[in-house]
């Protein structure tokens, strides 16, 4: 076996294995880039090949013209290097190590140092994020932790269930499906972070709605400061300024949330005692402020940055399942048989019975893959890495895409239909399914921290909706545009037929 094959294979380093011969990554296919302006050309609009908002489009597009590997200078100073092959994701995966490092986002980590305040889990790097990480992941990643959650979260999506019969026309139909979903997923993060009711579904916290507009317009500005001349580091730009302004209110709402959780009686008891003797029956911000020794600052980023994180995500998610459900409505009667079986209407959805449900897993896999939430995974590689023959050298941006890799037809026959099944374990298929094709949530240490919740969500959401209605769809077919995370281009219009 050549050094090039063991590289591939077996992850080792570089050095492990000698000199490593592969084509220079100056010769990787990719749009031209023009002296001073980088590649940002294409994204101009009108006239560009390219939408700043479309990148799974664009992704698309890159990989069809250029092939697996594409090399992009966006501008001078931003190289990226998309990654479309479930094999090369597995080789930068390998190469993550203890400390992965990330491309921070840039306003985000301006600001906050501007206001001096801790920069934040997604912005650390090195030994710092690695501290913090394994600080805060404890509560978040520990399935005890996750399920003491779901009888509340449960009583939410009951809910936006309640919410959803209020608010459809007299055809069914719910005109602005997201607003709901938008208010669902706030509600629910909020019983995580602060083991409270914010009160956004009910309407009696008006704050609330202003919160979720500001998420939407901070993520569409972050991502432009991200991808276009960072002039926002000399000057204070109108997208930078944007992006602060609602960073501003974001921050001023998730505090007035967490001096209400304190001054609650349990809020007070918990803050007295030395250390939390129920760990999983506390809040996230009661967990983190009694049981770490990270700084008051630290954790106030963090509940503010998981609440900030919570809203759009999963919002997203149960638009794009139950769109394709509703497309697929075969498939939607499946997945409503295995809940009356594990979860009828009328008893307590238990841990047990989710472990047990696995057409509903196998369609959270699905969406993921048809229609995914999140892009791909951003890394800038600590070691040089060979690629479809090409020496990736250290220091380099690398993007990784789902759009493109989910729809791959050597792993995903028939890439464009929705079909679940292709996840269940008894189907032949399933072997096939490359384990790096799909990855909604990322991969290795820096995986998603809010994973295990954000599926229990989900799950309770799509249980929820199923038991009560039947969702239908008739309109034109969905495609997503991209504010930091996709999603869809056009509020969805949902009819919810009782059951």
């Amino acid at each position: 076996m050549t050094a090039m094959k063991k590289v591939a294979n077996l992850g080792k380093s570089l050095s492990d294995v000698g000199t490593i011969v592969g084509k220079p990554m100056s010769e990787i296919p990719g749009p031209r880039s023009l002296p001073f302006i980088g590649s940002s050309y294409k994204y101009l609009p009108i006239f560009g090949e390219y939408k700043l908002n479309e990148w799974a489009d664009a992704s698309v597009k890159k990989y069809q013209k250029y092939g697996r590997l594409v090399r992009e200078e966006i501008f001078p100073g931003l190289t990226m290097v998309h990654v479309f092959d479930p094999d090369d994701v597995r080789v930068v995966s390998k190469y993550d190590g203890k400390f992965p490092h990330r491309f921070p986002f840039e306003a985000m980590l301006k600001y906050r140092k501007d206001n001096d305040l801790p920069v934040g889990l997604t912005n650390l790097n090195g030994e710092a994020w690695y501290d913090l990480r394994m600080k805060a992941q404890t509560k978040m990643m520990r399935p005890r932790s996750v399920s003491a959650y779901l009888g509340a979260m449960e009583s939410v999506a009951e809910d936006m269930v309640s919410k959803i019969r209020f608010v459809r026309n007299e055809d069914g139909e719910v005109e602005d499906c997201l607003q709901e979903f938008y208010r669902w997923a706030m509600e629910s993060i909020g019983i995580v972070c602060f083991d409270t009711r914010i009160g956004v579904i009910s309407g009696t916290d008006l704050e609330a709605d202003e919160f979720i507009r500001n998420v939407g317009k901070f993520f569409e500005s972050l991502i432009r400061c991200q991808l276009a001349w960072p002039f926002h580091k000399r000057l204070k730009t109108k997208t930078y300024r944007t992006a602060m302004e609602c960073m501003e209110k974001l921050w001023s709402i998730s505090m007035k949330y967490v001096n209400n959780s304190l001054m609650t009686s349990a809020g007070r008891q918990a803050i007295d005692s030395t250390r939390a003797a129920r760990e999983d029956g506390l809040s996230l911000l009661l967990y983190l402020l009694t049981s770490s020794d990270l700084n008051k600052n630290e954790v106030l980023v963090l509940v503010s940055d998981f609440l900030l994180a919570g809203v759009d995500t999963t919002a997203h998610t149960i638009a794009f399942a139950l769109y394709l459900l509703a497309k697929n409505p075969d498939k939607q009667e499946k997945l409503f048989a295995e809940i009356q079986q594990f979860a009828p209407k009328g008893q307590p959805v238990l841990p047990e019975a989710i472990d047990k449900m696995t057409y509903l897993k196998a369609v959270e896999k699905e969406t993921a893959r048809v229609l995914p939430t999140v892009e791909g995974t951003m890394r800038t590689l600590t070691a040089d890495v060979l690629l479809s023959g090409y020496l990736v050298k250290k220091g380099a941006n690398v993007f990784t895409h789902n759009s493109v890799a989910g729809k791959l037809k050597e792993y995903f026959p028939e890439p464009e239909k929705f079909i679940p099944e292709r996840w269940l374990r008894n189907n032949n298929e399933s072997e096939k399914i490359h384990p790096f094709a799909v990855l909604n949530f990322g991969y290795g240490a820096r995986a998603c921290i809010g994973r295990r919740f954000a599926q229990q969500e989900l799950y309770l959401g799509l249980i929820k909706i199923l038991q009560n209605f039947t969702v239908e769809y008739h309109y034109e077919d969905m495609i997503q545009v991209q504010r930091m995370i996709n999603m869809p281009k056009v509020t969805p219009k949902f009819k919810f037929i009782d059951r």
